[in-house]
């Protein structure tokens, strides 16, 4: 959430010229107050419990470490293969590839109101490529963006700014489109997909039956893992110094004082 924070406001930032017009001004103010309300479920009790109590959760190294970000870091030759081993699919997929290399022929027939955010999603897509792979320096950010625990994630946003970048890429290759030519490209996705359905990595391990599991119940084992929890790092702080004691309480009411309000 910090990174795609950082992000958008680069983006304004680029754009801050067209901010002299009164109209995207007001467009910008009304979409702000917009993204505020519709986000507003999980900011609020967000802000709510991290007020109220301090989470185990954002304690240093418990999410993840520098060390342990770093190798989750991929490999060049991982963006753009993948084993057929069980393992996720982290390549960007031969048709982004295929539509970046028509960058060369199409960036210099990019109409001139359009540059500026070409260029601008091109760097962030590079960035964000970079910033998933080994050679970037995690381990000299702060210990907030170890939050992130895997940096494979970070090809979310190069997949959504390099889509961008395609679709401008191939709008200027194919300058009259037409049905036909929707029907030809269709018609090659689907026999494109069926090539490759055999190299999509199928993993056999079998998920553990939910109903084996005893929902809430916390175990006093630091190893066991919960429904929705991990291991327990996203107790409260205090409650997870003493989640033995809680795993070994009484199931009763307990009376905190002797005053009692009728």
């Amino acid at each position: 959430m910090l990174i795609c924070c950082f992000i958008s406001l680069a983006y304004v930032v680029v754009n801050l010229p067209k901010f002299k017009i009164k109209n995207i001004r007001n467009k910008f103010l009304y979409d702000i107050v917009f993204i505020i309300c519709i986000s507003s479920f999980f900011w609020v009790p967000f802000l709510q419990n991290s007020l109220s109590s301090k989470y185990q959760v954002f304690e240093p190294k418990m999410m993840a470490t520098t060390e342990s970000v770093e190798a989750n870091a991929l490999k060049l030759k991982q963006l753009v293969i993948t084993k057929n081993d069980g393992s996720y699919v982290f390549e960007l997929g031969p048709h982004i590839l295929i539509m970046l290399c028509f960058t060369i022929a199409s960036f210099r027939r990019i109409i001139p109101k359009m540059k500026k955010e070409y260029i601008f999603f091109f760097i962030i897509g590079l960035l964000s490529t970079f910033m998933a792979t080994k050679y970037f320096p995690w381990k000299f950010l702060g210990s907030k963006m170890t939050m992130i625990q895997f940096p494979w994630r970070m090809l979310e946003i190069s997949i959504f700014c390099f889509s961008i970048i395609c679709s401008i890429n191939l709008g200027i290759i194919i300058k009259n489109f037409k049905f036909v030519d929707c029907l030809v490209i269709g018609t090659i996705a689907v026999f494109y997909l069926f090539a490759l359905k055999d190299f999509i990595p199928v993993t056999n391990e079998k998920m553990d039956n939910p109903k084996d599991f005893d929902y809430g119940f916390v175990t006093g084992r630091n190893t066991d893992c919960l429904i929705g929890m991990g291991k327990n790092e996203y107790l409260p702080k205090n409650t997870y110094d003493n989640y033995f004691y809680l795993a070994n309480r009484e199931n009763k009411i307990l009376a905190l004082s002797r005053k009692c309000k009728s």
